[in-house]
């Protein structure tokens, strides 16, 4: 997945790259979520309406990632998260629809 990644930092056009992922990942700044054919790097942010899990990179199968959602979410809420929040290409907009998460300007937003 480590390519995957790559790709997804360089989409993402933050400037981020494979060392920060490794050193947010080390220092317990984000956790990552494995399925067989995808994997999903998240963070927990303070924002103004709650404690937020963002989804913030993904890479692999997209329809094998909205399994991991339910893990996830209850992770999320286990500390303290309210919502969850992704910002990502229109296909996942699509597949994460189905499941709650509803448009909010350029993120994808759903009540936890």
């Amino acid at each position: 997945m480590r390519e995957g990644f790559v790709e997804a930092l360089e989409l993402a056009g933050e400037g981020d790259t494979l060392a920060d992922l490794e050193q947010a990942l080390e220092g317990d700044f984000a956790a990552l979520w494995i399925g067989e054919r995808c994997a999903l790097v998240t963070t927990l942010h303070e924002a103004e309406i709650g404690r937020e899990l963002h989804v913030w990179l993904g890479t692999g199968d997209l329809s094998e990632m909205i399994t991991l959602e339910p893990g996830i979410a209850a992770w999320a809420r286990s500390k303290g998260c309210t919502f969850a929040t992704i910002r990502g290409r229109k296909g996942w907009g699509r597949v994460f629809s189905k499941h709650g998460f509803t448009r909010d300007g350029d993120e994808l937003r759903k009540l936890l």
